[in-house]
């Protein structure tokens, strides 16, 4: 068992459904989303983000990037 189909596990553990569950860890946070989202305009305090599974896609004006826990970061443009 590779170490990302282990995080994954460890996490599915604290989350079991779509959504944002606290932790006994303060401010830590896992968020588990099974199908993609619309766009929402946010704005997040400096965090550290792990994409264990499925992949993200961050946009910041015209710049794009895509997570993804095989890949890490991948600039694309939109």
């Amino acid at each position: 068992m590779n170490q990302l189909t282990t995080l994954s596990g460890l996490l599915e553990r604290h989350s079991g459904v779509d959504g944002r569950h606290s932790t006994a860890i303060a401010g830590l946070k896992v968020v588990r989303l099974s199908a993609p989202t619309l766009p929402a305009e946010v704005m997040y305090e400096p965090s550290l983000c792990v994409v264990a599974q499925g992949a993200k896609h961050v946009v910041f004006g015209r710049e794009g990037y895509r997570y993804d826990a095989a890949k890490g970061q991948v600039p694309f443009c939109v």
